[in-house]
């Protein structure tokens, strides 16, 4: 094999020039039509014994091609590894000559890995979230919770924001109805805007048993174009107000939430360690996310403009699938507003995979059940999750990535500058 190779004074797109003999060809394209020929059906002869003659007729074009293929990959790759050259995608491949009883040559253009320098770790500034769980807190959560399982009773009041309804209304523009702007005995939580702008609003202070017509404007942007930027009028008459009750936080209530003893103590105790996995789990994500903007922002490399490509229609690809999953349709997906998370994440896959090997890092046992404990605790059987999500491959090697992110985290936040910012669990997301 003979290679030249063309490397850049800047960027990172390689051109290299290979000649191999062409033996090799000749060889995988005639193994491969006697594969073919030993199973070939043809009329007037029986499996196996088609003469070579008519195999080759009938397949050699496209046999030979797949073969060229698979040698140019294989000898490429070989090619780069004895330039040592860290192959990051290939551009295309050029001037392919493959005449029989010639050396196979060819052109290709590649990417290679950028050379990162990793930023020194001690001249790193960011900030590290910390939080406390208060009794404020815990009595926020379990209001919540009475919410989650409030009722609603029959009240003789004129309803108000909060209040349950059940309304008959008929909507019609200029005099006319309109398809599915009429229903009766609807019910309707007066501010959920589940209706369009306009129409709660105009049923509070009614009573049961009021009628009375209102005026609402779709929106421009309304789903059915004929009613779009259109005024109707709705005839709405008033069935029932419901006003919402909220439980006692007494024993039973307590017991619905499986703290068998029904204690308030107990209750308090499992809420706050509830609420303590939850602020944990956000806080590493905050953290992690403040110790990678830093890296990044300490440090410049060019990105290959394969893998960016690569990761931005993985993305698209997620996007579209989980838009037709619920229904969408997926040909309004513009990459380009994906570009710059695409390029983000090949950054930080490429600066990771330095650190990680710069300094040796590994996800031991420890550092993976650290991480599966916090979502264990969420579970009856902790132990049991634990062991269920490390029997799975797939599902231990998702853990070690992020028990990794987790020590490069934890490494960079020892040498850096960091500064403890506390927030309120409200300034908290997840």
């Amino acid at each position: 094999m003979q290679v030249s190779i063309q490397r850049p004074t800047e960027g990172l797109e390689h051109v290299i020039t290979v000649s191999v003999a062409g033996e090799g060809l000749s060889n995988a394209v005639d193994t491969r039509l006697k594969s073919i020929q030993k199973t070939l059906k043809m009329d007037g002869f029986r499996p196996g014994k088609v003469p070579m003659a008519m195999v080759r007729a009938r397949h050699l074009q496209q046999v030979r091609a797949e073969a060229l293929e698979e040698l140019l990959y294989e000898t490429f790759f070989k090619a780069a590894e004895q330039e040592k050259v860290r192959v990051a995608g290939i551009l295309g491949f050029e001037e392919i000559s493959a005449n029989d009883g010639e050396d196979v040559r060819f052109v290709a253009r590649f990417e290679s890995y950028p050379e990162i320098a990793i930023p020194a770790f001690s001249g790193l500034s960011m900030e590290k979230v910390v939080a406390d769980i208060t009794d404020a807190d815990i009595d926020a959560m379990i209001e919540r919770l009475r919410e989650m399982r409030k009722t609603y009773a029959v009240v003789d009041k004129a309803a108000e924001l909060g209040d349950m309804v059940n309304i008959d209304f008929v909507g019609s523009i200029d005099g006319v109805n309109f398809d599915g702007g009429s229903a009766q005995n609807v019910p309707l939580v007066l501010g959920s805007g589940r209706m369009i702008p306009g129409f709660e609003d105009g049923i509070i202070g009614m009573k049961a048993g009021d009628s009375k017509v209102i005026d609402v404007t779709f929106p421009a942007e309304y789903q059915a174009a004929h009613l779009a930027g259109k005024t109707a009028q709705f005839a709405i008459t008033m069935n029932s107000v419901q006003q919402a009750q909220l439980p006692e936080v007494d024993a039973d209530f307590i017991k619905t939430f499986g703290v068998e003893s029904g204690s308030v103590a107990d209750f308090r105790a499992d809420v706050k360690k509830n609420l303590t996995r939850q602020v944990g789990l956000s806080l590493i994500k905050q953290n992690k996310e403040n110790v990678m903007n830093a890296l990044l922002a300490a440090a410049t490399f060019t990105l290959p403009k394969t893998l960016v490509e690569r990761e931005l229609r993985g993305m698209v690809d997620a996007v579209a699938k989980r838009m037709q999953e619920q229904g969408m349709k997926a040909d309004g997906v513009d990459p380009e507003t994906m570009r710059d998370e695409a390029s983000k994440r090949v950054a930080l896959g490429l600066l990771l995979g330095e650190v990680v090997r710069a300094e040796g890092l590994k996800a031991d046992e420890a550092l993976v059940r650290d991480i599966l404990s916090l979502e264990a605790d969420g579970y009856d059987n902790p132990e049991q999750f634990i062991q269920w999500y490390l029997a799975d491959q797939q599902r231990r090697a998702e853990v070690e990535a992020i028990a990794i992110e987790n020590a490069v985290v934890d490494l960079v936040m020892s040498k850096a500058k960091v500064t403890e910012v506390k927030k309120a669990l409200a300034d908290i997301a997840g």
